[in-house]
C-alpha cells in the first residue's frame, strides 16, 4: 500500500505546477477511504475512462513527461486483489481527485492470537513467520496441503513480502484482530467449505 500510494502521490506532484496535493483518510461503512486530491493539470476524459475501466495496461496522460504509464493500472490491480477499489472521481484543468476504498477497516479493533485466528478460520492454516523454527516445521508438514496458508509477521519489508509471496497464499501484518475475520478474502474462502 505504501508503494502504490507513493506512486499516486508522485503522479499528483509530477503534474502539478502550482498548488499541491493532499491525502485524506476516513473510515466509512467498514471501509478505509483514502482520497487524494491535487491542483494539477488534470487528464482528458477518455484517459480517465480508460484508467477507471482498466481496459488498458499502460496509458500515459501526458507523453511529454517521464514514466511508463503503468502505475495506475498496477495500483488498481493490487487494490482489487485486496477486494478494494481505485477510481478517479474527477479530473479537470484545476486538478484530479482519486479515491481508494479498502474493506475491513475499523476505528477500534479487538486483539486476537494466532491460535484464535486459526480456530476461527477452519479453511486456512495460520503460521507465525516470526517464530521461524515453528513456521518452517509447519510449512514443511503442509507441502501437499489442501488448505491455503496465512503467514503472520511484524516484518513488512520488501524482502519478507517477496519471500512469503513464494511460500504462502496470504500475509497479514501483526497484531492480528477479530475484525480481520470480516475481510472478504477470508470470508469467501471460509464460505467455500
Amino acid at each position: 500500500m505504501t508503494t502504490l500510494t507513493a506512486n499516486l502521490l508522485g503522479n499528483s506532484y509530477k503534474y502539478t505546477a502550482t498548488g499541491g496535493a493532499s491525502i485524506h483518510l476516513a473510515v466509512a461503512g467498514g471501509c478505509a477511504v483514502i482520497t487524494l486530491r491535487d491542483s494539477g493539470c488534470g487528464m482528458p476524459g477518455e484517459v480517465v475512462t480508460a484508467l477507471n475501466d482498466g481496459t488498458v495496461t499502460r496509458l500515459r496522460a501526458n507523453e511529454t513527461m517521464q514514466g511508463t504509464g503503468s502505475g495506475f493500472g498496477a495500483a488498481k490491480k493490487i487494490i482489487e486483489t485486496l477486494c478494494g477499489s481505485l477510481e478517479i472521481l474527477s479530473s479537470s484543468t484545476s486538478g484530479t481527485e482519486v479515491r481508494i476504498m479498502l474493506p475491513a477497516a475499523f476505528a477500534k479493533v479487538t486483539p486476537m492470537s494466532a491460535e484464535e485466528l486459526e480456530h476461527n478460520l477452519p479453511a486456512w492454516t495460520v503460521l507465525d513467520f516470526d517464530q521461524r523454527p515453528a513456521f518452517e516445521a509447519r510449512l514443511s508438514a503442509h507441502q501437499n496441503r489442501a488448505q491455503p496458508i496465512i503467514a503472520l509477521t511484524y516484518d513488512d519489508t520488501t524482502v519478507t513480502r517477496g519471500r512469503l509471496s513464494q511460500l504462502v497464499e496470504m500475509m497479514a501484518i501483526k497484531p492480528t484482530c477479530h475484525e480481520l475475520l470480516q475481510h472478504p478474502l477470508l470470508v469467501a474462502r471460509s464460505e467455500q467449505l
